[in-house]
């Protein structure tokens, strides 16, 4: 595989997401809707995805994307299969469910943020197999809708119920907007500045703060019986400094813990 600078949002390479581009540059990049039948034959769940999400798509979408971007990324390829494998754990109803979320999401590429929106929802799935593993038999994704604000997912075990809200937070404009932030992917060197978080800066948390108390509504806003649980689910989508990352993870954990009023778990994006 080649040293391309990638993206791991946007599942191209990083000289066609800059700002700037054109939909004619990309689009001279992009394959057909339907994934390639090697493609398929590697990430069968994703190709389902696809399909499922095609029917009112025009041919500049994410699947779009993806086939001919792994074979440049080795990063990506691994995420894709680990993505592949985590949708395989869906049920029917729990995978059409979330072929409806993702629908929209699907054309929305910033180019800053690039396929942000979608991964955001994608990322549900690792809330989804949280609560599985909790042992919560019937795991629902809730429809998103304009008219109110709810979490994201709904469980059920015996007379026990759990709603849980996953929140997703990414590299900030400033280091998205900085073309470092686009490592080479097979590179052994070291992460550049602009992609980890050093320290909990006074910035970066009140980030959390907000992100946290976004949560907190979406959860409140959503009564299904009076002692049903509430959790979050924090995914993030960077990564820590390299050289002792466990103690600024530890005091991420400890800082988010200690500001969201329901029980927190964590998680790394896809």
């Amino acid at each position: 595989m080649s040293n391309s600078k990638c993206c791991l949002l946007c599942f191209a390479p990083r000289q066609i997401c800059s700002v700037g581009s054109s939909v004619h540059d990309m689009n001279t990049y992009m394959l057909q809707t339907n994934l390639s039948q090697d493609a398929r034959g590697q990430f069968p769940q994703l190709a389902r995805l696809a399909a499922a999400c095609r029917a009112d798509n025009p041919e500049f979408n994410f699947f779009s994307c993806l086939a001919e971007a792994v074979k440049d990324c080795s990063l990506l390829h691994k995420k894709a299969l680990r993505t592949d494998n985590d949708l395989s754990q869906l049920d029917a109803k729990a995978f059409e469910a979330l072929a409806t979320k993702v629908t929209p999401h699907t054309v929305t590429k910033d180019c800053l943020h690039c396929w942000q929106q979608l991964i955001s929802v994608i990322n549900e799935v690792k809330g989804y197999l949280l609560l599985q593993e909790c042992g919560y038999q019937q795991v629902t994704f809730l429809p998103e809708t304009n008219r109110t604000r709810s979490p994201d997912l709904l469980a059920t075990r015996d007379d026990d119920a759990i709603v849980l809200e996953v929140k997703c937070i990414f590299r900030s404009n400033r280091s998205l907007s900085d073309a470092r932030c686009y490592p080479h992917c097979d590179s052994v060197q070291p992460e550049p500045a602009s992609e980890v978080e050093t320290f909990l800066s006074t910035a970066f948390k009140e980030k959390l703060r907000g992100t946290i108390a976004s949560a907190d509504d979406q959860l409140n806003a959503y009564v299904i019986k009076p002692d049903a649980k509430k959790a979050l689910l924090l995914v993030t989508g960077f990564d820590f400094d390299p050289i002792t990352p466990q103690t600024y993870n530890d005091d991420f954990e400890r800082f988010c813990k200690s500001t969201s009023r329901w029980e927190c778990h964590f998680a790394k994006s896809y």
